[in-house]
């Protein structure tokens, strides 16, 4: 063996090229960098690269912008309406008006007295109206007659509702004024298409934005066998094995996801002309050369000196104290073409290396090529705990690992479970831990609702947690303070109701909880998340960033809520200090520390700086409602539970009544007997619906549901045709809840579901508190005599529902689905795809149907006199084209969701006690969101 004599001083590396392999020292020159300098020098020496002219369409996505992009003019340019209907003069009288279309009246004309203008979402009013009255407002008069004698367009229509001047119109420049910075440079143009469409809205056919790099691919090697082929590029000179060449399809394909063109050079042989050629090629076509292998301290390792002498390169690093990836170079090579240098980075052939070499290390220079900021070109780093030991090295290292999209709640309950809670201690863990990993959705701001099964006393109980309004708000007060319309504005600080989610947490774990872990445990997890922080999903991260302008607007509070002033980025850990401070307040002072105090004060002090009425003693009378639950027993086999009203569960009990009276009295066969999301079967489902929804005004405060009432309403039913009349109910379309179902070791289930009822609801941060406030007031009506008229100490009429079931006295499901009014619809179906067999992942990805049952505001009148439930109904794509014509034939107004529009159907999740006395489960988490079911092992 031949022995090095190593001095304190490394001694130049001499390199002979004039042969294959070389003698080399076994003592590197390059000096071992940390990660953080070797990351500092790549952003140093990677600039952006030249703007250029780009035209706004899909391949914008994932530029960045040079320029800011300022609006030309005013959107919309003149008064427009925000929803089908017909515009009018307001104010006017209740009574029939001859219809005028785009055909009937000239462009430029005011329209006649005694005359309406029918119009869709987002047209311009005609000149002389100033409101516009909803589809759902109005009923049909007379219609012209067609030509073969069939009743056709509508000839006059009865207006049931009188609304105030500006009412559903959205004025001049509401959206964007002349001038408006639209999008800033430096904004990164996302894939989720929000940036386009803005930059669409606004006319704009071309932006500046910096050009991204295009990417050669070099990989080395005399073993390397191309993956398209049967044999080494070596074979005949020097052949030691075939090995298949891992690194370009894999590099490939990162780079193909993440936008960028490549370059593929190919393999290069282990001599110097063969290296020398293919670095030469790469260098002339791309802006950046990323090579694997040859990059170490083997004989045939050519990189580093052939950059050096054979293209005047500069080494900027040779190795970095990281593992894998030890011998990771850096470099900058001048352009064979003139301008500026290329850069070159020579990645270690082992396949696992040059793939976490590439994200630590070249991600970040090709983002700043691409023009992103220095502190967003890295990836984001999320500190974990580990499960299990790990032998490590002094160097940092990196290892696979498994991700969960906001595993983190999920672990919070987990994590609860495992010290010996039940189901309802775990449900608040998550609940509480949600408010960090989703506070676009949910949090302590908000309110809450659950249902759970006590397996030891083998019954249901419900909790109510919705907050009241203040007690000095009325319509008159409302209107006094600005109000217009007949609802609150989602913004305006008197929508916020007490937020009831505080007390629910503390009194489920009081007297539905185990008693072997305390609430200070249960909020742990929560407490710990807030402090050091939890990566944001991309779902999430993309609400966020729609809301960012909401949240600076609506409270000097915003930078508790943002990093650096804007959204997290997809991934990106975000801490919120403040809001583990009012956790950790919760716990040591119970609900009085949030209903009274600190707390209570910064909220009090918020809503009355921007013109509310809430009270410190509003928020001091708070407390939860536990209630009856109710119910209603299905083919005398499986009993649906639900929270009573002031939510819309009874609408899921009613329709399953009216399925079941359907069936005795013969209008339709057994569900179970028709095929599955078939015509006939399709149809039963959206009539009962339809025909439920239209009650849930009368039963809004009355749980009853009274078996030949349910026959009655069935009697309305017709197999072969959609009901054109039907009376419509109250719900509200939203997206913005959070569902979860937990349960446990002893069979207990909790059904728990959240929500800050639109986004961030309000979107203001009381100050020192690091949430926002819920807007579930926005859902009163300004109208008195309505049953959700604006009242003060009453709470709103809730969409949020959970959802529970039995088989006699035993636990069945704990399910739940998400959205609006389109909740005791996913209950339904979900149910019954359940009954048919369906497993509970299997039940949740059927496609599904939303009918539109009307809207929040509708009056007292137009409720009860007036048939105004339209027949939209729409369905997801999955459901063949000719079952939907078919339904068209029969009357329903129906319409085919595909893409982002199928969030219309809501996200759900399903536990399922798979046998009597066993304690044997299943799990679904609905695909449509980022959820997903785990288990306790």
């Amino acid at each position: 063996m031949n022995i090095i004599n190593m001095g304190t001083k490394s001694p130049p590396l001499e390199h002979c090229l004039t042969t294959l392999i070389y003698p080399r020292n076994r003592v590197s020159p390059y000096r071992l960098v940390s990660i953080d300098e070797a990351t500092r020098l790549i952003l140093e020496v990677s600039k952006p690269l030249e703007p250029v002219t780009l035209d706004v369409n899909s391949q914008l996505a994932g530029h960045v912008l040079s320029e800011d992009v300022t609006a030309s003019h005013e959107l919309p340019a003149t008064p427009t309406t925000n929803v089908d209907g017909y515009a009018v003069k307001a104010p006017y009288k209740k009574g029939i008006f001859e219809v005028l279309t785009p055909a009937t009246l000239k462009p430029g004309s005011e329209i006649p007295s005694g005359s309406v203008y029918r119009i869709n979402t987002g047209a311009p009013l005609p000149p002389g109206t100033n409101a516009v009255v909803m589809v759902e407002d109005t009923k049909v008069a007379s219609q012209f007659s067609t030509e073969e004698g069939e009743e056709g367009e509508e000839k006059t229509v009865q207006l049931l509702a009188e609304i105030d001047v500006g009412e559903n119109v959205r004025k001049a420049g509401s959206d964007v004024r002349a001038g408006d910075k639209v999008l800033a440079a430096g904004d990164v143009i996302s894939g989720l298409g929000g940036e386009i469409g803005a930059l669409a809205f606004i006319g704009r056919r071309q932006v500046k934005a910096y050009r991204k790099p295009v990417v050669a691919l070099l990989s080395t090697g005399n073993e390397l066998v191309d993956l398209q082929q049967n044999s080494s590029q070596g074979e005949g000179t020097e052949r030691w094995s075939g090995v298949v060449d891992t690194n370009r399809p894999s590099l490939k394909a990162a780079l193909e996801r993440l936008g960028y063109e490549i370059y593929d050079v190919g393999i290069a042989l282990d001599n110097i002309e063969a290296h020398v050629n293919a670095l030469s090629d790469g260098i002339s076509r791309a802006d950046i050369l990323i090579t694997t292998g040859g990059t170490s301290m083997g004989a045939s390792d050519l990189l580093k000196p052939l950059l050096e002498r054979n293209l005047n390169g500069t080494i900027h690093f040779g190795r970095v104290a990281t593992k894998p990836g030890k011998p990771t170079t850096f470099a900058s090579v001048p352009s064979p073409n003139g301008g500026r240098d290329k850069l070159v980075f020579g990645l270690p052939g082992n396949p696992a290396s040059a793939l976490v070499t590439f994200y630590l290390f070249v991600l970040p220079a090709l983002r700043r090529l691409g023009g992103w900021a220095p502190e967003a070109a890295e990836l984001p780093r999320v500190p974990v705990e580990l499960t299990e030991s790990l032998p490590l090295d002094p160097r940092p290292e990196f290892h696979r690992v498994h991700v969960r999209i906001t595993s983190s709640a999920a672990e919070a309950g987990l994590e609860i479970l495992r010290k010996g809670g039940n189901a309802a201690d775990a449900a608040v863990a998550v609940s509480a831990a949600l408010n960090v990993t989703e506070p676009t959705s949910c949090g302590i701001g908000g309110d809450a609702f659950c249902l759970f099964y006590d397996a030891s006393k083998k019954n249901v109980q419900a909790l109510n947690g919705s907050g009241r309004s203040p007690k000095a708000l009325n319509i008159d007060v409302a209107r006094k303070h600005g109000a217009i319309g007949r609802q609150l504005t989602e913004r305006d600080l008197n929508s916020v109701t007490v937020p009831g989610a505080a007390a629910a947490w503390v009194d489920t774990v009081a007297k539905l909880g185990s008693g072997k872990v305390s609430f200070e445990e249960v909020m742990a997890p929560a407490i710990r998340l807030a402090e050091e922080g939890a990566p944001i999903s991309e779902l999430t991260a993309s609400s966020w960033k729609r809301s960012e302008g909401l949240i600076k607007s609506a409270s000097p509070s915003a930078d508790s809520m943002l990093i650096n002033g804007r959204a997290p980025l997809p991934g990106e850990v975000m801490r919120l200090p403040d809001l583990a401070r009012t956790f950790k307040t919760l716990v040591s002072e119970g609900k009085k520390g949030f209903y009274t105090g600190r707390i209570a004060e910064a909220i009090v002090e918020l809503i009355k700086s921007q013109g509310g009425v809430m009270e410190l003693s509003d928020l001091a009378e708070h407390d939860t409602d536990f209630v009856e639950p109710i119910k209603y027993t299905y083919a005398g086999e499986v009993t649906l539970w639900e929270c009573p009203p002031n939510g819309q569960g009874i609408t899921a009990l009613m329709a399953l009544g009216i399925l079941e009276a359907a069936q005795e009295i013969g209008k339709i066969k057994s569900l179970l007997e028709m095929e599955h999301n078939s015509t006939e079967y399709l149809h039963a489902l959206i009539e009962a619906l339809r025909l439920a929804f239209a009650d849930t005004q009368y039963y809004v405060s009355d749980p009853k549901v009274a078996k030949d009432y349910l026959r009655k309403r069935a009697e309305n039913f017709n197999p072969n045709a959609s009901i054109p009349d039907v009376h419509h109910g109250n719900p509200a379309t939203s997206t913005d809840t959070v569902y979860f179902s937990v349960t446990d070791q002893w069979g207990n289930g909790c059904s728990f579901i959240q929500s800050n009822y639109a986004g961030f609801g309000t979107g203001a941060i009381p100050k020192g508190c690091g949430f926002t406030l819920q807007n579930r007031g926005s859902g009163f009506v300004l109208e008195e005599g309505h049953p959700n008229q604006l009242e003060g100490g009453k709470r709103p009429y809730h969409t949020i529902i959970p959802a529970l079931a039995t088989r006699g006295d035993e636990l069945f499901l704990v399910y739940g689905v998400m959205g609006g009014f389109m909740q005791p619809q996913g209950h339904i179906q979900v149910l019954l795809n359940i009954l048919r067999g369906f497993t509970p992942q299997a039940a949740l990805d059927a496609p599904r149907f939303c009918i539109s049952a009307g809207s929040p505001d509708a009056s007292v009148d137009n409720a009860r006199n007036a048939g105004d439930i339209n027949s939209e109904v729409y369905f997801e794509d999955g459901i063949p084209a000719e079952t939907v014509q078919k339904l068209r034939e029969m009357g329903h107004d129906a319409h085919q969701l595909t893409g982002f529009s199928r969030a219309m159907l809501g996200r759900g999740q399903v536990i399922q006690k798979l046998s009597v006395g066993e304690l044997t489960w299943a799990a679904g988490s609905d695909q449509r969101g980022d959820g997903h079911a785990v288990a306790q092992i």
